[in-house]
């Protein structure tokens, strides 16, 4: 059997990464800023992204965020990295990277609702009109704000969310005990 490719490489081939996370809660739009048919990754964070974000993660450093092509890293897309992505998704993900956030936000909406109250926060401007509009169609997705970076225009803004997000952990809930890589440890050694 000498000069083969090796049979993780063999079985990762014939795998389309895109079509086998299609179903996976979440894994329709960017786990950044939302945008809709991501085709990237982040190995290490176990989020699908789109391409735009995928260029912010790699300007984070591979220490941050291993960014693969969901459609051209063939290689990369093993059964049990796929079995890791489908274990976690998007939706998931984001209840870890993004907790104080969407219970800040609950639980205003909760609050606002109960005391008949529409004065919006400053700093929760986008995320109250989110809210109130009802913006996402699937369940109980549209309880929570949209990802950190979703309507930053400028690629510098989309940065800053983004490097707050997953270097700075401003929105983990500190309760969680959460350290970066932890999902990606869980399942072994991604490199």
């Amino acid at each position: 059997n000498g000069g083969g490719p090796s049979a993780g490489a063999s079985s990762a081939a014939g795998i389309d990464a895109r079509t086998e996370l299609a179903s996976v809660a979440g894994d329709d739009r960017c786990a950044d800023c939302g945008e809709p048919d991501p085709d990237w990754a982040s190995l290490n964070l176990c989020v699908v992204i789109c391409q735009r974000c995928a260029g912010i993660h790699r300007h984070l450093g591979a220490h941050v965020s291993k960014v693969r092509s969901l459609a051209l890293d063939r290689d990369a897309w093993t059964p049990p990295v796929l079995e890791l992505f489908k274990s976690v998704g998007n939706d998931a993900a984001n209840a870890v990277y993004e907790s104080a956030r969407r219970r800040g936000s609950k639980k205003k909406t909760t609050e606002k609702k109960k005391n008949g109250d529409d004065e919006e926060d400053d700093e929760e401007d986008d995320d109250d009109a989110w809210l109130e509009s009802g913006s996402e169609s699937g369940g109980d997705r549209s309880s929570f704000p949209p990802p950190v970076a979703a309507g930053c225009d400028a690629v510098e803004d989309a940065l800053e969310k983004i490097r707050a997000k997953y270097v700075d952990r401003v929105h983990v809930d500190s309760k969680d005990a959460y350290e970066p890589g932890s999902m990606a440890t869980a399942a072994g050694a991604l490199d």
